[in-house]
Order: C-alpha cells, then structure tokens, then sequence
C-alpha cells in the first residue's frame, strides 16, 4: 500500500514534466517557423579542377552565389589567407614563382551576408619547369625577348631567376621588359643583383642605360650629374672589360683585322690616343686603306686634333679619291671649326645620294644654320640607316619643333652614346635656362662632368665661362675665356663671350670692339644679342 500511495503520489510530477516539454516543443515550433531557412552556398571553379598543374601567375576565377548574395570570398594557399575580394568574378592572380614546386592545397571559402560559409578545397601542382634547368629557361627567355614576345620573356625569365636568382641571362631579360615598360627601378635592381653582371660587356652597358633614363626622371632634376657619374663609371668598366676580352681572344693575332677590331675598342672606350696607336700602325700597310684612314682621322677629332685628322685625309680630298666616309669625317672637322657652310657644302653631294653619314653631318651644319626642318628632314633619313646611333638622336634633338621632344632625343642620345659630350651640354643649357632660371650650380656640374672625361672639351670650358659670366664669377671665367681665345681667336662664339665680360667690367670701348668682332666672323649674330642668347646659339 505504501509503494503503491508512493507511486500514485509522483504520478502529477510526471504528468506535468511532460506538459512543460511539449509546451518547450511547441514554443520551438512557433519560433522556427517564424524564422526563413538560411541559404546554401555553392561556389564553382572556371576552367580548374582537382589534380591540375598550375605555373607562372595563375589566374584563379571562382562564381559563387547565394539566395542572400555574397559578402566576400577568401582564398587560402597551405592553410595561408593570401587574398580577399567582394568583386565578382571573384579572382585571385596566384603568383606561383615564389612558392615551392608540387602539390600545395588551395581553399576558397565565399561567406554570404548572414555569415554562412562554404570551403571548397582543390589539391593542385605548381611546375614551373624548373627541373629543366636554368640555362635552357634562360635561352627561352632570351630567345622570346629577340623575338619580341615580351609576355613569353617575362614567363621563362622568371622561371630562371627562381631557379638562379643571379642567372645573367634570365636577369637581362627580365629588365629589359621591364625597362621597355619604363619600370626603371624595377630593371636596374633586376639586373644588379645578377651575379655575373662585372662579367658581361653587354649587361654593364644596359644597366648604365636604364640609370640614364631613370636619372633623366623628373625627381631626379636636382641630382642628375651625380647619376651620370654612375652611369659613366659602368660605361668605363664595360669598355676596360671588352678590352681585356678582346686582347684575351687575339693575344697571338696582328693581322689587319685584328688591329682594326682593338682600335675600334679603343675608340669606343673613349681612348682614342690608343685608338690612333692601333690604327696608326696599319693605316699605310694596306691598299684600299681609306677604311682605316677614316677611323684614325676620327680619332684625332675625338681627341681634339681636327688639323691633323684634315691632313691624314687631305690627299684624298685633292684627289678627289675620297669617298664619302671620308667627306663626312672632313665635314664632321669642319663642324668642330663651326664652318657650318663648309662642312654641309663639303657633304651635300654624297648626303643627296642618300649617305647616312653624310646626311648627318649635314643636318647638323643645317640646324646651326637655323635651316631646321632640312636639319629634321635629313637627320630622319640618316636614322633609317644608322638606326639607334647616338649621333642621330643627338641631331634630331637640335631640329625638332618642340622643346619637349628635343629633351627625349637628347636623354636617348646619352644612353646610347654617354661619351658623345654634346648632349649633356645641350640638356645643362636647357636646364638652366629653360627650366630653371636660377640653378647654375647644375648647369655647373654638368660642365664638371664634361670635363672629366674630356679634359680639352672647348664646348664644355665656353658653357661654363658663361655661367661664370652670368653668375658674376669674373675670376673663374677669366681663366677659361683666355685659354679659349688663344687657342680660338677666331671663334665668333668666344669673341663675344669676350664682349660680355668687358662690358660686365663696365669697359664699354673693348666690349663694342669685340662684339663687332663676333658680328664680322659670324654675321648671322643679331645687333641685340645677350649673353643668354649666346648659350643658346652655341648649341644650335
């Protein structure tokens, strides 16, 4: 009876923990029908799929979507978040050069509005064909780049770097393109890191060309010269270096050809007194000699000898043996001199029958002639023939309309020929006087610059006796302007330089003296001409 009274007793109890449940359920119910089922995510892959071999920069394109929309997708390499985007086609560029080769894990997970996410995982393979070794990927790299394929050169020159980060090849590539993009840091640091860089000709030289693009960027205005110091220092090395290779390969040689490669060397390298030892000891030895009779006459106009180098070719002139080579270098002298009329009279013949040579000559003479669109005319047809020779682009910087375009054929004449001295003279007077007024200390460093590597330069001695002028320094311009005129005294430029700095002196007599002077010697001076005016004509 006990268990029993027991046993009915709790009966309530259980009656009413079971009513509590169901309403607990019921109230469950309500709350769940109340709320809307929360949407699937479904993500798809384009054009990838379990198992493929990925390379170079993979383009990932995931389409996810959900009924809520999409908030964003995250794609994860190796367990490693590398990139988020809520713009669709939800795209990650995967560059898989800096990863390790074989199988690496890609997860993409896309998160809707509400916080629901969805990963997909993808086992992928990264083969870069790096097993197939540095060189070839390199010869890939640079065979693409001849072919101008600039897209293939970055692939195979990228794949090299991974697998030599100083392979020479792979590095000339690779900042070539990037160069031709105008990516100058990009390039220079491309290719300084590359091991073999002192050991290659041809790589010192393409760096020293991207430093004088970059040096020529508007930042760097102020500190150009300080640049193209650097650049000078690795022309310097790059010639020293082809030198030695060349006496290296020819070491038992002293035929003709031989000697004419080394001097040509030379002559590149700026050392034209080697350069006339070299040429000057076959010169006379062969029978059609005038090849070599050019060369060593231009080797003594290098060197600031024009008397000499007229006199080596002067028999051939009287003959009227001289082929145009010949005529051009005469008439090259004769620009040196400033007889403008004579140097374009001396080449109009042969530069009428299309010499490229010739034909730059003349332009030159022309555009001093203030003839400039003949300057312009035959400067473009000497191009079609000498293509990329610095002369040409230094010859179209004189004769261009547009002051703008004269600069961009000047920068582009230093990178290609950073010993030819009148470019740099030509962008310090554009400099200082056309951007900025008052910066003398540039226009300075550039005369400095000249003057360095050609000590003898007269164009560079005259440019900086007249900032000296100008800038009021009457010492240091004494000391150039009479080394000028005892060397020139008929040089109508330096007569009134002279001019200016008797009438600077307030000794008027003297300064109308020479300024007549200069108008007699070169009529085409204006009566009004000021010192400005003749920084400016000198490079005209």
């Amino acid at each position: 009876m006990l268990n029993r009274s027991v046993s009915y007793s709790s009966f309530p109890l259980a009656v009413s923990a079971t009513c509590r449940s169901l309403r607990l359920c019921l109230l469950g119910l309500l709350f769940f029908a109340a709320c809307p089922l929360l949407a699937d995510v479904n993500i798809k892959f384009d054009d990838l799929k379990e198992g493929d071999k990925i390379s170079d920069i993979s383009v990932i394109v995931v389409r996810a979507e959900s009924s809520d929309g999409i908030d964003k997708v995250e794609f994860a390499v190796d367990d490693q978040l590398k990139f988020t985007t809520g713009s669709t086609p939800y795209t990650y560029k995967w560059d898989t050069i800096p990863e390790t080769e074989g199988k690496h894990v890609l997860s993409v997970t896309a998160i809707d509005s509400n916080g629901v996410k969805k990963t997909v995982i993808l086992n992928l393979t990264i083969d870069n064909e790096l097993d197939s070794g540095v060189e070839l990927l390199a010869a890939k790299s640079s065979e693409a780049l001849k072919k101008n394929d600039k897209a293939r050169a970055v692939i195979y020159s990228r794949r090299a770097l991974k697998a030599d980060p100083t392979n020479i090849v792979a590095a000339r590539a690779l900042s070539a393109v990037l160069a031709s993009r105008l990516e100058y840091d990009k390039a220079i640091n491309t290719l300084s890191k590359a091991k073999s860089l002192d050991m290659s000709v041809e790589a010192l030289l393409e760096l020293s060309s991207y430093r004088v693009k970059r040096a020529f960027l508007p930042e760097f205005e102020s500190s150009v010269y300080k640049e193209l110091e650097i650049v000078y220092s690795l022309r310097k090395k790059a010639a020293d270096l082809n030198i030695l290779q060349l006496k290296s390969k020819n070491a038992a040689l002293n035929d003709v050809n031989s000697k004419v490669q080394l001097g040509d060397t030379y002559f590149s390298a700026g050392r034209y007194k080697d350069a006339q030892s070299e040429y000057g000891a076959i010169a006379y030895k062969t029978d059609s000699n005038f090849p070599v009779l050019n060369r060593l006459a231009l080797s003594y106009i290098m060197d600031h000898r024009e008397d000499e180098a007229i006199r080596i070719l002067r028999t051939g002139l009287r003959d009227k043996t001289a082929d145009a080579a010949a005529k051009a270098t005469v008439g090259l002298c004769l620009l040196r001199q400033k007889k403008f009329a004579e140097a374009k009279a001396m080449t109009a013949e042969d530069g009428a029958k299309g010499n490229a040579a010739c034909l730059l000559i003349a332009s030159f003479a022309d555009a001093a002639l203030g003839k400039k669109e003949l300057a312009l005319r035959e400067a473009l047809k000497a191009q079609e023939t000498l293509g990329e020779l610095g002369e040409v682009h230094y010859a179209l910087s004189m004769s261009v309309p547009k002051l703008a375009e004269s600069e961009l054929e000047i920068v582009q004449a230093i990178a290609l020929s950073p010993l030819l001295s009148g470019p740099y003279l030509a962008y310090a007077n554009q400099y200082v006087l056309d951007k900025h007024k008052d910066n003398y200390v540039v226009g300075l460093a550039f005369g400095d610059f000249v003057l360095k590597f050609d000590p003898n330069n007269d164009s560079a001695k005259f440019f900086q006796t007249l900032i000296f002028l100008q800038t009021k320094r009457i010492p240091e311009a004494e000391t150039f302007l009479s080394e000028l005129l005892k060397k020139e005294p008929k040089a109508p430029d330096f007569q009134l330089a002279a001019a200016a700095y008797f009438e600077i002196l307030e000794k008027n007599t003297a300064s109308s003296q020479r300024f007549e002077v200069a108008k007699k010697l070169y009529p085409e001076f204006a009566s009004n001409i000021s010192i400005k005016n003749a920084v400016s004509q000198v490079f005209k």
